[in-house]
């Protein structure tokens, strides 16, 4: 195999590449497949607000272990400023790694994201609660939500380490070990998919590997490097397998 160098920040254009190609080589093993339920609401990551979901638009869903401090959610009290626009770049207790996936998604040119938190209601159970039922419909069809959409983001760092999304918007993630002679360059390779989602706190939660059992696609962060994990095959960001 030929290793890739990597650097501190993750190259979204490769994300690109993988998915495209996915697109291309994969259409049938990797089809969006006929889903009855879709999300109710999504978060629009360009106007920075939650809207009640467009008509056969494409999302990509966020899988990730709340932090200790579960951070801002949709409740009746916040329902309508988020819904806002930029009513998301206006309050504060957004979880770093539904920012980071915010700006993943606009580097990767995709407008929409949906994030259990916040695009289900979270508010106590109210007999006068309008969202009640809206809430129980919702929860009842995660398993469509993840099958159904684009590509599920997976999120391996420890919720509660302000890490984010390893590799975005600078964050911190384990350096590659390289050292070049003459014309050639070798790199220790990093942990392979199975290692490091095993280690990863993400992992220590049966929903967590629900969510990423029912989706067709997954780009996974964990804190060594970015994966794309499809029905068709696994890529790995330091190594040229495409």
């Amino acid at each position: 195999f030929h290793g890739r160098r990597m650097n501190s920040t993750f190259d979204t254009n490769l994300a690109k590449q993988w998915i495209k190609t996915c697109d291309t080589a994969h259409s049938t093993e990797c089809s969006l497949p006929c889903v009855v339920k879709r999300p109710s609401r999504v978060i629009n990551v360009k106007e920075k607000r939650i809207e009640y979901t467009p008509p056969s638009c494409s999302y990509i869903a966020l899988s990730y272990r709340w932090p200790t401090s579960a951070g801002l959610k949709l409740t009746n009290d916040t329902e309508s400023s988020l819904m806002e626009d930029d009513g998301l770049a206006q309050v504060d207790g957004i979880p770093l790694i539904v920012e980071d996936a915010m700006t993943l998604l606009r580097s990767l040119g995709q407008t929409y994201l949906w994030v259990d938190a916040l695009c289900i209601s979270q508010q106590e159970r109210d007999p006068q609660n309008c969202l009640d039922d809206e809430k129980e419909d919702q929860l009842a069809a995660m398993a469509d939500i993840y099958r159904g959409s684009y590509f599920t983001i997976v999120a391996c760092s420890d919720p509660d380490s302000k890490k984010g999304l390893a590799g975005i918007r600078g964050r911190t993630r384990h350096s590659q070990r390289s050292k070049s002679t003459d014309d050639l360059t070798f790199a220790i390779a990093k942990p392979d998919l199975v290692y490091a989602g095993q280690n990863s706190k993400w992992n220590s939660r049966v929903w967590t590997f629900q969510e990423a059992a029912q989706s067709r696609r997954l780009l996974i962060f964990t804190d060594d490097q970015v994966f794309f994990h499809c029905n068709g095959t696994i890529w790995r960001e330091d190594t040229f397998l495409e």
